[in-house]
């Protein structure tokens, strides 16, 4: 059963009403157990989050609070060659990141929405997974 492993950055937006910039929003809490639990299946393979990061937060204001999370995750029954490490094809990893660009999490007025997925760095102005001197390289 070929398995791959690749890291992926979620850069996500909160907005709603009274925010705090911890983890002791309920609903970021909801959108963490959609994260673990998600499994994504395409043709014979399944993708799966294997291990999540400590998400960073930075309140904007009481409304709205920008973060980013890393993620593990694992393809099984990928049909590549063996075990690969980082290594997949243009089709799939397109599928994965539009599929992780999709998750959203609602509740009441408060809506958690990912803004960008990607297998580096955000590109936009979210608050950075890695310290600027602990960059992994990409895709281990």
């Amino acid at each position: 059963m070929p398995r791959v492993q690749k890291h992926a950055y979620l850069a996500f937006e909160v907005r709603g009403k009274k925010l705090r910039p911890e983890n002791t929003n309920p609903i970021l809490h909801r959108f963490y157990y959609l994260l673990n639990d998600l499994k994504l299946e395409k043709g014979g393979m399944k993708i799966v989050v294997t291990d999540k990061g400590e998400a960073n937060l930075e309140q904007l204001d009481s409304t709205w609070i920008k973060g980013s999370i890393h993620l593990n995750l694992e393809v099984i029954n990928y049909p590549g060659m063996g075990h690969m490490v980082c290594g997949l094809d243009h089709h799939t990893s397109a599928f994965l990141l539009r599929e992780l660009g999709k998750l959203r999490v609602e509740e009441g007025k408060i809506q958690i929405k990912v803004q960008e997925a990607t297998f580096s760095e955000s590109r936009r102005s979210f608050p950075q997974v890695w310290p600027k001197e602990q960059i992994p390289i990409v895709g281990f």
